[in-house]
């Protein structure tokens, strides 16, 4: 038997460990060893990745072709996330549907040491390196149980236990492999599609929000992060990316870490389309060249052209020591677009140039409603809140009496709203203040300052219980 030239050499010290646990490390599945005949798949075809945000998960379909044999064969697959969940796997032929059925799955891994390695090539030829005469062997690797069986091409079975290294064929099953038994109505080369859910593909929606000098109307920008750590290179894929939030079985033990991106293409603008689906909203992105294992890719997403702000003062003493500065906007029903959530850096115009005056988390906003950021604390808003007193005046109830100061260092007028949280069973029995009750925790005081000037609130407020 001729041989390709080998492409991986096991050392010594790696065989003798084998040998010695090989009684106890034969493959475990219960599928039968593969035939060496069926050419091994290992060129993704056409794939479309639909990528759920924020949610490291992704439903891979690829449409590739399989000679198939008509009756039961088995197939071996590659070209396939290394992160796939294999009770997940589907297989169909888009063009004879029901002609395919799997009657038995394998996936594995990559092999990760020697013994792994060894196992992912039963089945096919192998080199075997040892001490005696001869001292070379070569034939299908039948069995690992007991030493290395091997099969030479006149049929003999050869035992090996003093081998001392390997060699393998170019074109192995060294990555991720599925292995089918196939049932199958055709014969010949076929169009198949296979589709499976994968962890290692994830995208985020960030924002850039400018307001105008006058801080009256701002400019939206956004951009999408499409991460890739699946062990794959993509060439020209489709790619949906799905907002909204699916519901995912908490009980499960699988790992679906996701490590962070190793590196990250240019930017760019592309025409985008988005459209229901279920629940949730989907945008459909034109095929990029490639989408690289490791690296991160950012694409030009939504744009919102001089959308109108609302500027507002909010004091929640419970929550911050100053005044909040927020601005809101609608999404206008008009020239708007469902916005998945994500983060919303906010500039302002400035006669020195653009200026960041902060961030926020924006959730998912369908158009007509409303998106309100905090960008911080204003600076020459100051507030103070005091305990006055406490007292019970029953064993059933308790009252305080509680003093907000506000005071306006601003060149123009602002009004401020002091919110008050409560709990339990809670009235305000006096007040110097007019307020509305927002919601059950919740009473508003809103109150409009001069510059220069400073007010007082004073209220009662009495617990039952």
């Amino acid at each position: 038997m001729r041989m390709k030239r080998p492409t991986l050499l096991l050392g010594m010290a790696l065989v003798a460990i084998l040998i010695a646990t090989s009684a106890s490390n034969t493959m475990q599945s219960g599928m039968a060893q593969p035939d060496p005949q069926p050419a091994l798949n290992s060129t993704p075809g056409a794939v479309t990745l639909t990528i759920y945000q924020n949610q490291n998960l992704a439903l891979i379909q690829d449409d590739r072709t399989l000679d198939l044999t008509q009756g039961v064969s088995v197939y071996p697959i590659q070209g396939i996330s290394d992160q796939l969940l294999p009770e997940s796997v589907q297989i169909d032929s888009p063009d004879h549907p029901g002609a395919l059925l799997a009657a038995e799955q394998h996936f594995q891994r990559a092999p990760a040491d020697a013994m792994a390695l060894l196992r992912s090539h039963i089945g096919e030829p192998i080199e075997v390196y040892a001490g005696g005469d001869p001292a070379t062997y070569r034939g299908q690797l039948v069995s690992l149980d007991g030493g290395v069986l091997i099969r030479d091409e006149q049929g003999q079975m050869h035992l090996i236990q003093d081998a001392t290294r390997f060699s393998f064929p170019a074109g192995g099953m060294e990555g991720p492999t599925l292995t089918w038994r196939l049932q199958s109505d055709l014969q010949g080369p076929t169009s198949v599609r296979v589709q499976y859910l994968t962890s290692g593909l994830n995208w985020s929606a960030d924002y850039s929000a400018l307001l105008d000098a006058a801080g009256e109307n701002l400019t939206l920008k956004s951009w999408v992060s499409i991460s890739n750590q699946t062990g794959l290179n993509f060439q020209l894929p489709k790619i949906n990316l799905i907002a909204g939030q699916i519901n995912r079985v908490s009980s499960s033990n699988r790992d679906y870490g996701y490590a962070p991106p190793a590196a990250a293409t240019s930017a760019k603008q592309v025409e985008i389309s988005q459209q229901p689906i279920f629940e949730y909203h989907e945008y459909n992105l034109p095929s990029p060249a490639t989408l690289a294992n490791g690296a991160t890719g950012q694409v030009a997403f939504l744009q919102m052209d001089s959308v109108p702000v609302k500027k507002s003062y909010i004091y929640e003493a419970q929550r911050y020591e100053g005044v909040q500065a927020w601005i809101a906007f609608v999404n206008p029903e008009q020239g708007g677009s469902p916005l998945p959530g994500g983060t919303v850096r906010i500039y302002q115009d400035s006669p020195r140039g653009q200026r960041f005056i902060g961030e926020d988390s924006m959730k998912h906003t369908p158009v007509g409603e409303k998106v309100s950021l905090m960008t911080g604390l204003a600076f020459d808003l100051v507030a103070k809140r005091t305990l006055l007193s406490q007292t019970s005046p029953d064993d059933n109830k308790y009252q305080q009496t509680i003093q907000i100061e506000l005071t306006n260092r601003k060149s123009e007028d602002v009004s401020i709203q002091a919110r008050e949280q409560m709990s339990g069973d809670w009235k305000i029995i006096t007040s110097s203040q007019d307020f509305i009750k927002l919601d059950a925790n919740t009473a508003e005081f809103d109150v409009t300052l001069n510059p220069g000037e400073t007010k007082s609130i004073q209220y009662t407020v009495e617990y039952h219980y």
